[in-house]
């Protein structure tokens, strides 16, 4: 029996807390596997020498877009403003038009060039190059995302211009830039000779696929788990993780595999998911950084500020996209500040929480930083650097996967606390039951004790205070010899009952003599005077000491209580005279059956007769344990003890014990 105090609780709980460490440190382990496996897929993108990394822009504002081509064409370079390999404005209404100019030098080993440019998220982007047949002629080419499809001269997800050669008149290839955009105006643009391209395509293709596959198994992993815990946490990052979509919208993805689409599907999801990932981010943190308990106050500021950022793609058909995007700026600033400071908070606790709550409070801090970064990079606040800018994208799938960890732990944690609890409250309840049996036993057993001793007592007192004659000495006698044998019986329930109930029950085996087992059981029922006791048996008896009859393999002593306590029961419910035993001995098993005269059993109390302290009368003497020691005393020697008839007219209980004695550790 498990005790319900405070040592049991506290060693299932620290086994509970070990398993659930155990299994904390597994699930980080594939974590930094998978993030290992990332990192070297992210390394294996070497720098390639590019030969027009150091072009220069020369570029010119046009704030109200009035400036022509032609208009642009007669500024000397002298009066455009240079700029350095990337082109960075922020969040800008105003046009801009450029100037590059590539060296010849650039084309002698290659033939030709490939412009990359980008991002792909620019409204308008228009490049002008000349006609081969007609030099001044220049011809424009659409390459913002709200142009047609194709861009570019090579279908990629970026725009891809091939460059041929200058003419031989010519030292320079010159190129014009016309581009503006509601989102932030950045434009940077990478030659590469063709070979060169296709391997960094190639690497990068395998890259982002990874990416995307690790994304779209966490997306489902999650909605899974979702769907079958219904938890608020992980239909969060579901939520959270729409923003893989933005970020296949920011490679291009969604316009190169899906062709083109009329309502430009891609150009409005870059809208709208940039405005409202943040506020997904935020939710999300609050949610796992648990800010609802750690700070109500801070809580209740950011669900605010997460309820004005989901409103905000509002703006795109009012055309304030600009203003929205600004107002988000100061928004995400705040709710950084303070989610940061709450993860800070938690790691300097002087009681820290889990590895994995610690390590969800770092990502979020990393996060929330390259998040920051990436704002500022692209309202120009920073200089735009594009690992700089990919950092939130690499993070995102990392933290991705360290939510679902810290919520898959949380859920396994809470399941074993539970079925822990569970046993516990089943361990408690079954003590509590025990207790209360055993109150009710130990009330029972003074009370059965109590009546045999009154009639040892009076008996002794009429002997020693009484003239008595013979005959009466012989009855107060006979009385004393009853009730002695019934307080033996009582005290053999007992002991036998707590050996039968032992963790290791050992069975003494032996030859046993079942007529000198039945004779020495007999004694209860010979003592009574209203019965007599009959014993029939289906093998010959050659002698009165019955020295032919067959034995049996079997504790002698526990099936001597056993067919003690039968004979008792039938003494005691029996109205008729007769008490008979029927003994078969067939090749495998011992059959005894003791039949009374009584009146019978109840339906719904003999369903119940062989359990512990229960009586097959509501109205009888008794402990309830004469019927359930000899059953587990049966079954302990691989037979049973059954109720084979039960009517009006009288019981018969038969006991059936295997012939050599099989045991019931060894059946």
């Amino acid at each position: 029996m498990v005790s319900p105090g405070k040592p049991g609780w506290a060693l299932r709980s620290r086994e509970a807390a070990r398993e659930g460490q155990v299994f904390t440190n597994s699930i980080i382990a594939r974590l930094l596997v998978a993030c290992g496996v990332l990192l070297w897929t992210l390394s294996a993108h070497p720098a390639v020498s590019l030969p027009g990394s150091e072009l220069v822009f020369l570029e010119r504002e046009a704030p109200s877009d009035a400036l022509t081509l032609t208009e642009f064409l007669a500024i000397p370079d002298t009066e455009l403003v240079p700029r350095q390999a990337v082109i960075s404005h922020g969040y800008t209404r105003s046009a801009y038009w450029a100037r590059v100019y590539i060296p010849r030098h650039l084309f002698e080993n290659s033939g030709e060039l490939w412009l990359q440019l980008g991002p792909v998220f620019l409204d308008q982007l228009t490049v002008y190059r000349r006609s081969s047949n007609t030099p001044w002629h220049w011809i424009p080419e659409e390459l913002g995302d709200r142009s047609p499809l194709p861009r570019g001269d090579i279908s990629y997800r970026h725009p891809l211009l091939i460059l041929q050669p200058p003419p031989a008149n010519s030292e320079t290839y010159e190129l014009i830039f016309h581009y503006k955009s509601s989102s932030a105006v950045l434009l940077h643009g990478k030659l590469w000779k063709p070979e060169d391209f296709l391997e960094h395509a190639s690497r990068e293709t395998v890259f982002w696929g990874f990416y995307f596959g690790l994304a779209s198994l966490s997306t489902g992993l999650g909605l899974l788990l979702a769907l079958l815990t219904r938890r608020k946490l992980l239909w969060l990052l579901c939520l959270f993780s729409s923003t893989y979509l933005l970020v296949a919208c920011i490679q291009g993805y969604i316009d190169w595999l899906l062709g083109s689409i009329p309502w430009q599907m891609q150009h409005y999801l870059t809208s709208i998911l940039t405005l409202t990932s943040y506020g997904c981010l935020f939710w999300m943190c609050a949610e796992a950084l648990n800010t609802r308990r750690e700070s109500p106050r801070l809580h209740r500021l950011v669900m605010a500020l997460v309820s004005v950022i989901f409103a905000s793609p509002v703006s795109i058909p009012l055309d304030l996209y600009n203003y929205a995007i600004q107002m988000q700026f100061v928004l995400c600033a705040i709710a950084i500040v303070i989610l940061g400071s709450i993860s800070v908070r938690g790691l300097r606790r002087q009681q820290p929480r889990s590895a994995m709550e610690r390590g969800f409070s770092v990502a979020s801090i990393w996060y929330l930083l390259t998040a920051l970064l990436a704002l500022l990079s692209l309202f120009g606040v920073l200089p735009y650097q594009e690992h700089l800018y990919a950092l939130w994208q690499y993070g995102l799938v990392v933290n991705t996967l360290i939510v679902l960890a810290l919520i898959t732990i949380n859920a396994v944690n809470e399941e074993r606390l539970e079925r822990t609890r569970l046993q516990l409250s089943h361990d408690l309840e079954v003590s509590r039951e025990a207790r209360f049996h055993q109150r009710q036993f130990m009330g029972m057993v003074a009370h059965e004790f109590r009546t045999p001793l009154s009639v040892i007592s009076a008996a002794l007192h009429n002997l020693q205070y009484l003239d008595l004659d013979k005959t009466q000495r012989h009855s107060r006698i006979a009385n004393i010899v009853r009730a002695n044998e019934r307080l033996v019986q009582l005290t053999d329930n007992c002991l036998a009952d707590s050996r039968l109930n032992a963790s290791h029950l050992q069975l003494e085996y032996g030859p046993t003599a079942i007529h000198q087992v039945i004779d020495s059981a007999g004694a209860i029922a010979r003592l009574s005077p209203k019965h007599s006791l009959v014993v029939e048996s289906s093998f010959p008896e050659t002698s009165g000491d019955n020295a032919m009859a067959p034995d049996i393999l079997a504790d002698e002593g526990l099936l001597r209580i056993a067919i003690s306590n039968l004979l008792d029961n039938a003494v005691k419910y029996s109205t008729g005279p007769e008490i008979r035993v029927i003994v078969c001995l067939s090749p495998h098993r011992l059959e005894l059956s003791v039949c009374d005269q009584g009146p019978g059993i109840e339906s719904r109390l003999a369903e119940r007769l062989f359990e512990r302290f229960q009586q097959g009368h509501l109205r009888s003497s008794g402990v309830g344990l004469g019927l359930y020691v000899s059953r587990e005393i049966a079954l302990a020697h691989g037979g049973d003890l059954v109720l084979t008839r039960n009517s009006p007219n009288g019981c018969c209980f038969t006991l059936f014990i295997p012939h050599h004695g099989t045991p019931a550790d060894d059946a």
